[in-house]
This record gives C-alpha cells, sequence and structure tokens, in this order.
C-alpha cells in the first residue's frame, strides 16, 4: 500500500540522526499527510531548525517542485494558510484548499441548530415560529444539494423529521395549546442534527479525497503535502482516497501539533 502510518509526532521529531530510521529507502517520499490542520497555520512539523525536511521542502520549492493542500475553501487561501517559510508557494499558486463548497451551505445551519436549541423555550412563540420557519427553508435549500455529498441518511431526513415541529410551533403562535415535553424533543433534535452534520465530515472523506486528487493531477510531478484535522485520519482514514502511484509511497502522521 503506497501510504505507511507513522507514529504521532514522528515528523516533527525527525532529525538527521534518525531519518533513515524513518526513511529507510535513503529519500524523502512526495507525498505527506498530517493531522494538523486546524492549527493556524500548520505544517509547523516540517520548519523546525534541525529537522532535514526543512531543508528538502525548501529546495523542493525553490525548483517549483512543491504544492500543499490545507483544509480551507479555495476563496479563503492567503500567504497566512501556511507558515512563513512556505508562503512564496502562494506567489507559485501551489497553495489549495480542499474544503467542500458544500460546506459553505452547511455551516449556516449548523450554526442555527445549536442557537435554536438555546433558545427552545425562551422566546415568544410568535418569535419561535419565525425562527423555526427560517430553519426549515435552510434545510428545504439544503436537501437539494445533499447529492454533492452522497445524500447521507441523517441529513437526507431531515426536511421531513423537521416539517412536524414547524407545524407546531407554527400552531403555538396561533394559539393552539403546548405539549408537555415538545420543547425538549425539538431541542434533542436539534442537538441530534448539529452532530449529524459535524460527522458528514470525516464521512465524506472519499469527495474530499477527489478534490485533493485532482489537485495532485494537475502537478504529478511534484510533492505534496497536505494538512486535514487529525479526525480525517483518524476517523475513515483520509489517505485511503488520496490516489498516489503504487510505485510511489506516502507518509501518515496522524499528529495534530
Amino acid at each position: 500500500m503506497p501510504w505507511r502510518q507513522l507514529q504521532n509526532g514522528t515528523l516533527a521529531a525527525l532529525t538527521d540522526g534518525n531519518r533513515d530510521i524513518t526513511f529507510p529507502e535513503h529519500g524523502f517520499p512526495r507525498f505527506f499527510m498530517s493531522g494538523d490542520g486546524h492549527r493556524s497555520p500548520p505544517f509547523q512539523w516540517a520548519i523546525g531548525d534541525k529537522n532535514p525536511l526543512r531543508m528538502h521542502f525548501l529546495q523542493e520549492m525553490a525548483n517549483g517542485n512543491l504544492c500543499v493542500h490545507v483544509e480551507l475553501h479555495q476563496d479563503q487561501v492567503t500567504a497566512e494558510a501556511v507558515p512563513g517559510l512556505f508562503q512564496p508557494l502562494f506567489g507559485q499558486q501551489q497553495i489549495f484548499g480542499w474544503e467542500l463548497p458544500f460546506y459553505k451551505d452547511l455551516q449556516g445551519p449548523m450554526e442555527e441548530s445549536m442557537l435554536l436549541a438555546g433558545d427552545v423555550g425562551a422566546l415568544p412563540a410568535r418569535d419561535m415560529a419565525n425562527r423555526v420557519a427560517a430553519f426549515d427553508r435552510e434545510l428545504v435549500r439544503l436537501h437539494a444539494m445533499l447529492h454533492a455529498v452522497g445524500n447521507p441518511a441523517t441529513l437526507t431526513t431531515a426536511m421531513a423529521q423537521h416539517q412536524p415541529f414547524r407545524t407546531y410551533y407554527q400552531g403555538l403562535a396561533g394559539g393552539q395549546a403546548a405539549v408537555a415535553g415538545m420543547d425538549d424533543q425539538y431541542r434533542i433534535w436539534l442537538i441530534a442534527y448539529h452532530n449529524a452534520a459535524m460527522g458528514l465530515r470525516t464521512t465524506v472523506n472519499n469527495f474530499i479525497g477527489d478534490r485533493i486528487n485532482r489537485n495532485i493531477n494537475l502537478h504529478p510531478a511534484k510533492t505534496h503535502l497536505i494538512t486535514c484535522g487529525d479526525a480525517h485520519i483518524l476517523h475513515n482514514d483520509l489517505s485511503l482516497y488520496v490516489l498516489i502511484p503504487a510505485t510511489e509511497n506516502g507518509v501518515v502522521d496522524p499528529s495534530n501539533m
């Protein structure tokens, strides 16, 4: 298998003294994946003064042979997405954001689900009905986009599951009597929706892998550094979906440091 899993922190601890133990093939691979995608910036492991990878990557960058892939939308990528050492890559247009566009559409409802869960039972009936109706419209809008991430069952059922809550809170605003326990049921549902949306991030690693693969294929002869949150490695390992040539090898360090 082209990808080789390393122990946590192996890349950051690399020195001239132990490099032959980690890379017995007497050379560095062209593909690296690390779990530090939520650091700001990532790839801190690659810039240590005593780390031989530092000079290796600097040379690759000077030769125009280095690409990095970060956990951002492409329109969020700036020079600050990587350590200062690698910022010339921004001018070379070699920093690729792999976040799925769908996440932008999902972010608002995810945040609102938790805000709404906190407001259940605390708002006037009409205000609550309006909030629930607005959230329902977002679920309808998202429903039409779920094919982009494989129609996950936990989210494709959300629109239908939410409809009784919308009907209930509209009724309250119209003067109908409250039903005991309904606020608690809705709060539980909203939290479950939020958790399902969060869980989607790793269950769609196959789609993330496809995006990374497309960018790798634009530069098939270059060295590629890929960063992601460690959950993308520890759950439904992203490296299973990032395809590298059978004649090559890559290393995966799950460490988020």
